[in-house]
C-alpha cells in the first residue's frame, strides 16, 4: 500500500520542478496545484496518497489559511508542509493544522523518500486495521410515552445534526447508549462515519490513556507496534464515552485538551494527531456534584455539559412498563419462536409495582427470561423471578446488629446490594455511591463468599 499518487500545492519556481523530477523518479504520478484551493479541488475530484504544499512564499495558502486548508486535506490525505529555513508563523500555524510532517528549508532527496516511507507506512496501517463500521439495522428505539423520555428524545433531535457533545446523564440500563446511537444516526453525513464506545469504568487506569489516545510501538511493556486509539478510530464520525464519570483525574486534562483542540499525543509518541470527533458521554452519577467536589475536574465539566440529557429511571415512568413488557415479549417470541402471546393481568401487576433497581435493562432480562423458559401462551407470575414476585428489590438493613465489625456489615451491604441489582456492578456502585473500580477491589477481597453469592469477582 505504498504511495503511488502526489499532489504537489504551491507556487511554480525551481524547487517545484526539483520536488516534482525527484517524486518522477521513486515512481509517483505528480499532480499540481497553484494554490491551497485548487488543491482541494485537485483532492476532492482526484484524490492523492501524499500532499507536499510549499508555503516558502507568501500564495493562497498564508499563514492564516494554511491550518483551515490543511485541516480539510488531513481528514483522509498526509499532508507535509515545505517552507523557508526560518522558522515563524508558517511552522507553527503547520503544527497546530496537525499536518503529517514540515521540513524546513530546501528539501533534499535524503527528506523526500523519508517523508515517502512515512506516508506508505502510515497508509499500510491505517489499511490493516480499518476504523469501527457505524451501526447497521433499524435505527435505536426508546419505548415510552412519559414526557421526560419524550423531551430528552426531541433533545437529541435537536442537537443531533450539529457537532456538539452530549451529555447524557442517568441510572444503569436507563437507555443511555441508544441516545448515543439516536445521535449518531441524526448526525447527517457523520451517520455514515464510525461509532465507537469506550466504557471508561471498565478498564484500569493504565490501560485507559492507551486505549482512548493509542500509543507508539516501544512506549511501555508490551506495547510490541502501533496501536491507534478510539479518537483516531472514531475520525469522520461519533465517539461514545460511557461512564466519563470514572476516568482518573490526572488524564481529564489530557481529555479536556483532545475535546477543545481536536488533537493529541499517543502514548509514547512526540507526533501530534488531529481529529474530527463528535462526542456523546454518559454517567450515572451527579457530574455536576462530582465536580463541586473535586472528584471531576470543573472546566472539563462544563466542556462536556454542551446538550445535556438527562434520562428518568423506569421507577418513575411506571405508565411505559406495559409497553416495554409487550415491546420486549414481541421481540424475543420472534427471535426464539417462543409461544408465549401475552401477560396474565396478575404478572403485569407484579411487574408495574416492581421498584426497578436495574431499570430497563432488568425489565428486558426478565421477559427475556421468561419467553425462553416459558411454555404455555400466557406468561404467569410463576414464571418471574421470586425476588420480583415477592417484592425483593432493596438491600435489608437487618444486618446492623451490635457487636458486629464494620468490615462485616459493609461485606453484607455489598453483596446485598449486588444480589438486589442482579449482579450489576455498575449500578450496585452507584446506589452505594462509590466508585465500580473501588467496588471490584473489595469484592476481589471477598473472592469465595463473593462467588458463592452468585455475583463472582471479575
Amino acid at each position: 500500500m505504498g504511495v503511488e499518487r502526489v499532489l504537489v500545492a504551491g507556487p511554480e519556481g525551481p524547487r517545484r520542478a526539483l520536488l516534482i523530477e525527484w517524486l518522477a523518479r521513486h515512481g509517483c504520478r505528480v499532480a499540481v496545484a497553484e494554490s491551497g484551493a485548487e488543491a482541494q479541488r485537485l483532492l476532492a475530484r482526484e484524490g492523492a496518497d501524499l500532499v507536499f504544499a510549499d508555503v516558502a512564499q507568501e500564495d493562497a495558502w498564508g499563514p492564516k489559511g494554511l491550518p483551515a486548508a490543511a485541516r480539510e486535506v488531513t481528514r483522509d490525505t498526509p499532508m507535509v508542509v515545505l517552507g523557508p529555513e526560518a522558522g515563524g508563523d508558517w511552522l507553527a500555524a503547520a503544527r497546530r493544522a496537525g499536518v503529517f510532517g514540515c521540513v524546513t528549508g530546501p528539501p533534499s532527496p535524503e527528506s523526500l523518500a523519508h517523508w515517502l516511507a512515512r506516508a506508505s507506512a502510515w497508509r499500510e496501517r491505517l489499511g490493516r486495521r480499518p476504523a469501527p463500521p457505524t451501526p447497521r439495522g433499524p435505527a435505536p428505539e426508546l419505548v415510552g410515552r412519559h414526557p421526560r423520555l419524550a423531551e430528552a428524545v426531541a433533545t437529541v433531535g435537536r442537537a443531533a445534526p450539529s457537532k456538539a457533545t452530549l451529555l447524557v446523564q442517568g441510572e444503569s440500563g436507563t437507555g443511555k447508549e441508544l441516545i448515543a446511537q439516536l445521535a449518531h444516526r441524526g448526525g447527517g453525513p457523520r451517520a455514515r462515519g464510525p461509532f465507537v464506545k469506550v466504557n471508561c469504568a471498565a478498564l484500569s487506569e493504565a490501560l485507559l490513556e492507551s486505549e482512548l489516545f493509542g500509543h507508539e510501538r516501544g512506549a511501555f511493556t508490551g506495547a510490541l507496534a502501533l496501536r491507534r486509539g478510539r479518537f483516531e478510530l472514531a475520525h469522520g464520525g461519533t465517539l461514545l464515552l460511557d461512564e466519563v464519570s470514572e476516568i482518573p483525574l490526572h488524564l481529564q486534562a489530557k481529555l479536556l485538551r483532545a475535546i477543545e483542540e481536536e488533537e493529541f499525543e499517543r502514548v509514547g509518541g512526540n507526533d501530534t494527531i488531529r481529529v474530527d470527533v463528535r462526542l456523546v458521554c454518559t454517567t450515572n452519577r451527579d457530574l455536576a456534584r462530582e465536580a463541586a467536589e473535586g472528584r471531576f475536574r470543573g472546566d472539563l465539566y462544563h466542556r462536556l455539559n454542551v446538550v445535556p440529557v438527562v434520562l428518568p429511571p423506569l421507577r418513575e415512568r411506571r405508565e411505559d412498563i406495559p409497553l416495554l413488557v409487550n415491546h420486549f415479549l414481541r421481540r424475543f417470541r420472534r427471535e426464539y419462536g417462543s409461544p408465549v402471546r401475552a401477560v396474565a393481568r396478575e404478572a403485569m401487576e407484579i411487574l408495574r409495582r416492581h421498584s426497578w433497581p436495574g431499570n430497563v435493562r432488568e425489565l428486558r432480562n426478565i421477559i427475556h427470561r421468561a419467553v425462553v423458559l416459558g411454555a404455555g401462551e400466557v406468561l404467569r407470575p410463576e414464571d418471574l423471578p421470586a425476588d420480583v414476585v415477592e417484592g425483593r428489590c432493596a438491600a435489608p438493613s437487618a444486618g446492623l446488629a451490635a457487636g458486629r465489625s464494620i468490615d462485616e456489615v459493609e461485606r453484607d451491604l455489598i453483596l446485598k446490594t449486588l444480589a438486589s441489582t442482579g449482579g450489576n456492578k455498575t449500578e450496585a456502585a452507584r446506589l452505594l455511591r462509590v466508585t465500580p473500580r473501588t467496588l471490584r477491589n473489595k469484592l476481589g477481597r471477598y473472592g469465595a463468599e463473593a462467588a458463592e453469592a452468585g455475583m463472582g469477582t471479575a
